[in-house]
Formats: structure tokens, C-alpha cells, sequence
């Protein structure tokens, strides 16, 4: 689309990270350059004359092996006001694009369908039935009547543009225009649509305003949706770990009063034992004293008894 290879392309996945095309402004025709933005994507300028009215985010795609490359995609979607949603023709649809356009619809995203390698399809039935697979399986993901789709095959549409680029740098579109390649690639109809939706006199253009003004009232009510279920959420949990408490309370006051009942069962249950065991000491030392009484009494019978024998002696 914009007229020149700019970017990393191949058969694996090329694109790790989030990357925005912008122009590089007016004297900077031939000059390229790149910066890293403070939320972690790539801005990269470009002397891309399109890029004048448009920015394009180049995001790794949904077919990626590593995570961390789809949530980035997932979490820039939010800030775009148009989704071009790319599809390869040799395997259209695959699990992971399904999951990517469920995630689409409950932000409400325009989506234009892109059915990229349309060059592989033998002929014109071919063609049709990718277009109605896509189209039917993509009504019923996103919930709509109707849905905007462009068979392309990107490379006929790149090599006939660079070879109708002049020696100045700019395309030849008269020349273009009768490229065969160019015409087979279907990126007339495509670029149409999008010079439509960028046209503020069209009502693509009119669309284009509304979609810029309800991005930012979409992503509020989003996060104010996803807030208020959130506190919903965290609140039911507080609310059971508060009756938790609740019911741990208690049980604590009840075990509490069963502790008091037990201690006062059990200090009389020790007063009892102790008592007894004051009655048993008291009838232990009663026994001792008493013994004790018999061994003096004996002690001073028989002293008496000897005093009487000697007296009886000494008269005699």
C-alpha cells in the first residue's frame, strides 16, 4: 500500500514488537528513522506520502508463537479507530485469528477483512468460496449484517508498483493502471476504500469522524464496564471473607464460653480434690498425734510405776 518493501516480511513471523508508521514530514522525503515511545511500541517515520493523512500499526500478528507478541497486539486494538484484519487465503480463519476477533468485538471495532495470497487460488470459484467462508464464519463472530472484505494479493500489487515508480520516486498511476498484475491484485478497490474513509466529505469520511470521536468514549466505558465488575467481583469476595470472619467470631465466642464452663467445672473438681486431700492431711496428723500421746502416757506410767518399786524398797 505504501508503495515500497518498508517493513520485515517473510513466511515466519517478522514483527516482535508494536510498531507505528507515521510520515516523516515535509524535507525528509528520502530519510527513514525509528524511536522507541515511552509505552514500549515503535514509531517509525516514513517518506510515504499516504502516511500524510493516516498512521498505520503494524502489530505482530494472532498466528504468533510467543504471548507476550499477541498482548501487545490485544492491548493496542483499544486505541485504533479502523481494523485492517489480514488474512492469509492458504489458511483462513486458524483458531488463534477466531479468538483475536472475539476479543475485537466487545470493543466495537470496525473491521475490514484483508484476504491476502489471493494469487494462490486457481480461478474465480475458488476465490468466491474463500470470500463466503470468511465472511460467513466472520457475521456470526462479530454479530453483524454485513461484513467488508477485499481478496488482494499484495505481492502483484507491490511488484506492479515498483515498477511503475519513476526515477523522482513517485508512482506512474497511468501506468499502473494497465499493469496486469496490478489489476489481478484487487489493492484498486481496496485503496479506493480507504482514500474513501479518509475523504471527511464522504460518508466514509463522515464514519471516519465518528469512529475517531468514539474510540476514547469506548475505551472509558470499557474500562469503566471492566472496573465496575471488577469492584463488583472484589467486593462479593470481601463480603464472603467478611462472613468468614463473621462465623470464625463465632465459633471463637462459643468455644470462648465453653472454655469458661470447662475452667469453672474443673476448679471445682480441683477445690474438691483439694479439700479431700486437706481432710486425708488432717486425719494423717490426728493419727500421728495420737500415737504420739500413747508413747508419753506409757513413758510416764512406767516412770511412776519405778518411782513406786524404789520407795517400796528403800521401806523394807
Amino acid at each position: 500500500m505504501l508503495g515500497k518493501r518498508y517493513m520485515k516480511e517473510g513466511v515466519i513471523p517478522t514483527t516482535n514488537e508494536i510498531t507505528l508508521l507515521c510520515y516523516s514530514g515535509e524535507g525528509y522525503d528520502d530519510e527513514e528513522c525509528s524511536e522507541k515511545h515511552p509505552d514500549g511500541h515503535f514509531i517509525r517515520y516514513l517518506p510515504a506520502s499516504l502516511l500524510k493523512q493516516i498512521c498505520f500499526v503494524d502489530t505482530p500478528g494472532t498466528n504468533v508463537i510467543l504471548k507476550r507478541q499477541q498482548r501487545l497486539t490485544e492491548e493496542f486494538v483499544p486505541r485504533a479507530d479502523l481494523v485492517l484484519f489480514v488474512i492469509s487465503a492458504d489458511r483462513p480463519l486458524t483458531e488463534s485469528e477466531v479468538t483475536f476477533l472475539r476479543y475485537i468485538r466487545q470493543w466495537g471495532k470496525k473491521v475490514i477483512f484483508i484476504l491476502n495470497k489471493s494469487d494462490i487460488f486457481k480461478d474465480v470459484k475458488e476465490s468466491e468460496e474463500a470470500v463466503r467462508f470468511v465472511k460467513d464464519n466472520a457475521q456470526q463472530l462479530l454479530s453483524v449484517d454485513q461484513i467488508t472484505l477485499y481478496p488482494v494479493s499484495s505481492r502483484y500489487a507491490l511488484e506492479a508498483k515498483i515498477a511503475a515508480t519513476r526515477e523522482d520516486g513517485k508512482i506512474d498511476l497511468h501506468i499502473l493502471s494497465k499493469d496486469p498484475k496490478w489489476i489481478y491484485s484487487g489493492f484498486s478497490e481496496l485503496e479506493n476504500y480507504i482514500f474513501s474513509f479518509l475523504d471527511a466529505s464522504t460518508n466514509m469520511g463522515a464514519e471516519r469522524v465518528r469512529l475517531k470521536l468514539e474510540t476514547p468514549i469506548g475505551i472509558s466505558t470499557a474500562l469503566l464496564a471492566a472496573t465496575e465488575e471488577h469492584i463488583i467481583t472484589e467486593s462479593a469476595k470481601a463480603n464472603a471473607q467478611l462472613m468468614t470472619i463473621k462465623e470464625n467470631i463465632a465459633k471463637l465466642k462459643q468455644y470462648q464460653q465453653l472454655m469458661e464452663n470447662d475452667s469453672i467445672s474443673w476448679r471445682k473438681r480441683i477445690l474438691s480434690v483439694i479439700e479431700d486431700a486437706n481432710k486425708c492431711t488432717e486425719k494423717i496428723i490426728d493419727s500421728i498425734l495420737r500415737i504420739s500421746n500413747v508413747e508419753v502416757a506409757a513413758e510416764y506410767i512406767l516412770k511412776e510405776f519405778t518411782w513406786k518399786i524404789l520407795d517400796l524398797a528403800k521401806i523394807k
